[in-house]
């Protein structure tokens, strides 16, 4: 199945028999009322960890069906808080939610993980702890998570505007063997014809993982990371655009010349199941107009389905702008080990915190069911 919105994700994981289980580390009120969303809405079961009296407290409070008091936290935008009521299965927090109390938050991140690693939870969730102290239970070498790539975070978004694109137009650019595409394993985009016009949902990477990008193998983890991602929600051939100030290859800036490195190991099949074209800058990543206008040829022709930052600073702050800016639904998802987890921004709407659950358990169920 190929999601277009993250609200087909949302139906999906309504509509099949099992949910996953997410175990959250240091549940305070933001995090019990997102629980509580999720878990009306049908789309997964809670395991709260952190001060047991309180969260009990949270619990029947919030499991009142009074989702009034959503505005205490932050910014959540109408459909957040209209979400619950329209997608409401009429399942109780109270009856499925579990609650083990611990004594700190290191306690708690290491509970979280525990638990998923025993089987009796599927996905650890970042609550109201330190990045450093989940992130340290999460990467333990001996008790953390299971590591099977190197780890990354991609950005999802939603732009209604972009299911208007069509992606079939240009595919004689996919069908030159002169380009050496074809050659590399990738001609299934350019049989694929329609079916891409109507995907609404585009990728971001890294924008909050790896630091240092420089290596060309970090890089190429970063982009099989997110074509992994996209190929999982249904898109087989994603198109990726390796973002840079200019389209022209200098030394005088070397993430121009690792984009064109990395081009080239596409071409020639060292990076497969997609389609890699860079440097590009942002507009002719997006906009086939924009390469109309200034002459450029390239098999992304302003349809990327994929953005890789040149470094995590560009990435960041352009994931930000879509949604402090644009007001783009997004989402977070980060993959590389096992068992996938959730680390959300402080900042981050209401709603796209039910995104991040929402892409992150679509993820490991099709993930799974593939296997």
């Amino acid at each position: 199945m190929q999601f277009t919105s993250f609200d087909e994700m949302k139906t999906w994981i309504i509509k099949s028999k099992k949910k996953k289980r997410i175990v959250i580390a240091g549940a305070d009120e933001e995090e019990v009322m997102l629980a509580q969303m999720a878990t009306e809405c049908g789309l997964a079961e809670f395991t709260l960890l952190g001060d047991a009296e309180k969260i009990q407290k949270l619990v029947a409070k919030y499991d009142k069906g009074n989702h009034a008091n959503t505005d205490n936290a932050g910014s959540t935008g109408n459909s957040a808080k209209t979400m619950a009521n329209n997608m409401a299965n009429g399942t109780s927090m109270a009856t499925t939610c579990k609650i083990i109390g611990t004594s700190n938050d290191t306690e708690s991140a290491r509970q979280a993980v525990a638990l998923v690693k025993a089987g009796e939870a599927d996905i650890p969730m970042k609550g109201l702890i330190h990045t450093a102290t989940f992130m340290r239970a999460v990467l333990n070498k001996e008790t953390g998570l299971t590591p099977i790539r190197r780890i990354s975070q991609i950005t999802i978004f939603e732009n209604p505007a972009l299911t208007d694109i069509a992606h079939s137009d240009d595919s004689t650019a996919h069908s030159n063997s002169e380009d050496g595409y074809l050659d590399a394993g990738n001609s299934n985009r350019a049989d694929a014809g329609n079916e891409y016009a109507d995907n609404g949902l585009r990728y971001l990477t890294d924008c909050a993982i790896n630091v240092d990008t420089t290596s060309i193998a970090v890089k190429t983890d970063i982009i099989k990371n997110a074509v992994h991602l996209a190929q999982v929600y249904g898109t087989p051939c994603p198109r990726v655009a390796l973002l840079g100030a200019v389209e022209t290859v200098s030394e005088k800036m070397p993430d121009t010349v690792q984009s064109a490195v990395l081009t080239q190991m596409n071409r020639r099949g060292q990076i497969g199941g997609c389609i890699i074209d860079g440097p590009l800058s942002l507009d002719n990543a997006i906009s086939a107009e924009a390469c109309a206008r200034k002459g450029i040829s390239s098999p992304i022709d302003g349809n990327a389905d994929i953005l890789v930052g040149s470094s995590l600073q560009e990435s960041n702050t352009l994931s930000k702008s879509l949604h402090f800016y644009a007001n783009f639904n997004t989402a977070s998802v980060i993959i590389g080990t096992i068992e996938p987890y959730i680390m959300t921004s402080r900042t981050d709407a209401i709603e796209n915190k039910i995104n991040s659950i929402a892409a992150t358990c679509c993820y490991l169920m099709n993930r799974d069911n593939n296997q």
